[in-house]
């Protein structure tokens, strides 16, 4: 139901729905869970109640706006450029203040920042208006207590979104009994799978731009028309689902090439399901999907000759040729099925090559370069939950600043070039929980990493190297930030997990 509904961000009914169903979960099987896997959870939970009753920063209301006394700010301003982009940006601020406090922050010191890079500040009228402002909306927040950005109460319903998808993993752990389940839910994920790409790539084949469609199935419009597929609105998180769908498909694979003829009936559809994912990740335009998804392929292989005894040197060199072979002809297959992608890809490589030649970082770099700044400020204890949207244009550099205002030279309508995530979901964890805030799930991470190396069971090794793709995703963009990809990732943590525990415990290992 995720997967199809815009990735899960089709309106708050799906995340609600989506809260709900892992509640249930959770509540029936409640005497069997166990309190240690729990504990992680409780302690995020009671992090986020401190954290919520200690804010940085505060919305200002009309008391606070009037003591501001704006009217005095402009008359008295000698400098006609200072007031022009006061005049400009006051009203813009106002009317976040009141609808969109996090919002409200990140273009408050995008505005200052801005502020900054075109002005001398002199003490004018202006000048001091500003600097009143960032002294009206600060708070003096406990230091050694974690702390959010800014206090709302769509912050609370945020955060039990981003808990229930979280211990969505626990729940399906809890309540599956036994190797059968594990697998049907496999196998219903993967027809899933096979299903919304084949849609993906016939509406990507299908699909004209233009300003009065709506792009996700007709219904849902879509950000950046150029970067969306299937009901994804990003093609990256297309990428990431589809790495998770391609282990998951090669779980079943596994037992099945064990179980029946290699060149089987069962062997060739899933053969054929793979193929035909791994052609959607280049065809989404995703170039850093394609580096991971052929990097899983590979991956993969070696695991599944590695339990083969009878496979020698020669052997092995001969399937991974054929396996590159095919990794090829999918890439090619790709380029002549949607020439445009592929030519817009080469271009973005190469723009990246060139600037590197030029000794410019990409943006990403730069972002984490700032993030690495930022969590140094508070490393134990972060800035709070979604905080980095909001505190973002804070701890912006220069650099950052000037690559995304080169972006509205290009623009077809002015908008402000703020930036929602850090395109490293490691990194923007650690700034707004900080080190002691995770420090609790680090069981849960050692277990799924060790899990490829110590289990007694192919299927748990593969569906473990999945989460373990995931990790790597991580480390250069936000899936967690997709409902559909963090609940994939979630639950094939758990069912990995179940899996090696119930053979475990049938095989006395």
């Amino acid at each position: 139901m995720v997967s199809w509904a815009k990735a899960g961000l089709a309106g708050d009914w799906i995340l609600h729905t989506i809260n709900v169903i892992v509640l249930i979960l959770l509540l029936s099987n409640y005497k069997t869970l166990n309190f240690k896997h729990l504990i992680p959870f409780l302690l995020l939970i009671v992090y986020f109640i401190i954290s919520y009753f200690n804010p940085s920063y505060k919305i200002l209301d009309d008391n606070d706006w009037k003591e501001l006394d704006i009217e005095k700010s402009i008359p008295t301003e000698k400098n006609i450029e200072k007031i022009k982009f006061f005049s400009e940006n006051i009203n813009l601020l106002y009317n976040s203040f009141q609808r969109d406090p996090d919002l409200s922050l990140a273009l408050y010191f995008h505005t200052y920042n801005k502020y900054k890079d075109n002005f001398l500040f002199n003490n004018s009228p202006v000048d001091k208006f500003m600097n009143l402002l960032i002294e009206k909306i600060s708070l003096k927040p406990i230091n050694f207590l974690p702390s959010v950005a800014i206090k709302h109460e769509k912050k609370i319903v945020d955060f039990f979104h981003f808990f229930f998808q979280l211990i969505f993993g626990i729940a399906v752990f809890n309540c599956v009994k036994n190797l059968a389940q594990i697998k049907r839910i496999i196998l219903i994920l993967s027809y899933n799978a096979l299903l919304i790409t084949i849609f993906g790539i016939v509406q990507k084949l299908n699909y004209t731009p233009s300003d009065n469609l709506n792009e996700i199935w007709g219904i849902w419009d879509t950000p950046e028309p150029r970067y969306f597929f299937a009901s994804f609105t990003y093609k990256n998180h297309w990428s990431c689902f589809a790495i998770l769908s391609i282990f998951m498909i090669s779980s079943i694979l596994n037992k099945y090439v064990d179980r029946y003829h290699i060149i089987s009936n069962k062997n060739i559809i899933f053969f054929i399901s793979l193929i035909i994912i791994i052609i959607s990740i280049p065809v989404s335009g995703s170039r850093s999907g394609t580096i991971i998804c052929f990097l899983s392929v590979f991956t993969i292989t070696i695991f599944l000759l590695g339990k083969k005894n009878n496979y020698n040197l020669v052997k092995i060199i001969l399937v991974l040729f054929i396996i590159s072979s095919v990794l090829i002809s999918t890439l090619w297959f790709s380029s002549k099925l949607d020439n445009n992608t592929f030519i817009e890809m080469k271009k973005n490589s190469q723009s990246q090559i060139d600037s590197l030649q030029q000794n410019k970082l990409p943006l990403r770099v730069l972002l984490w370069n700032d993030l690495v700044m930022q969590i140094a400020q508070k490393p134990l204890l972060g800035f709070g939950f979604n905080s980095y949207r909001s505190l973002n244009p804070y701890y912006q550099s220069i650099e950052v600043r000037e690559q995304r205002n080169q972006v509205l030279l290009n623009a077809h309508h002015e908008f402000i070039p703020l930036i929602r995530y850090a395109h490293n979901d490691w990194l923007e964890k650690l700034s707004e929980f900080g080190f002691l805030g995770l420090l609790p799930f680090t069981p849960f991470l050692i277990a799924l990493i060790k899990l490829p190396f110590t289990s007694k069971s192919q299927t748990s090794k593969i569906l473990a190297l999945g989460v373990i793709a995931y990790f790597a995703y991580s480390f250069i963009d936000f899936p967690s930030r997709n409902p559909c990809c963090f609940l994939t990732f979630t639950l094939i943590s758990g069912i990995a997990l179940k899996y090696n525990h119930i053979v475990k415990e049938k095989y006395n290992v």
